[in-house]
């Protein structure tokens, strides 16, 4: 999936690069769905960190990140500190 959104993951090397933080970026399905596509094209291989927060990311978007991850994506990817108290809170209520 090729948007304009998305050019910047489109020709570009990304697989030296360990920690990616693209919080605050307003990325969007669209962009996540491009950048899972990046990643299941062997993108971003070595990367250990990656920060998403306080983007726009929605179902679409996340279900494409997470079709990728498990398809081994970024298997070098380690999980980090649990989620803020106000996200863990929705999710304890949501159960």
């Amino acid at each position: 999936m090729h948007s304009p959104d998305s050019d910047v993951l489109y020709g570009v090397q990304y697989n030296c690069t360990q920690k990616l933080v693209l919080n605050y970026n307003q990325i969007g399905d669209t962009g996540m769905q491009a950048f899972a596509a990046a990643l299941a094209g062997g993108a971003m291989a070595q990367c250990t960190y990656l920060l998403l927060s306080n983007n726009k990311i929605g179902d679409a978007g996340m279900q494409a990140l997470s079709t990728a991850l498990a398809g081994g994506a970024m298997a070098r990817l380690q999980a980090s500190s649990p989620p803020p108290l106000p996200y863990r809170l929705a999710l304890k209520l949501a159960m």
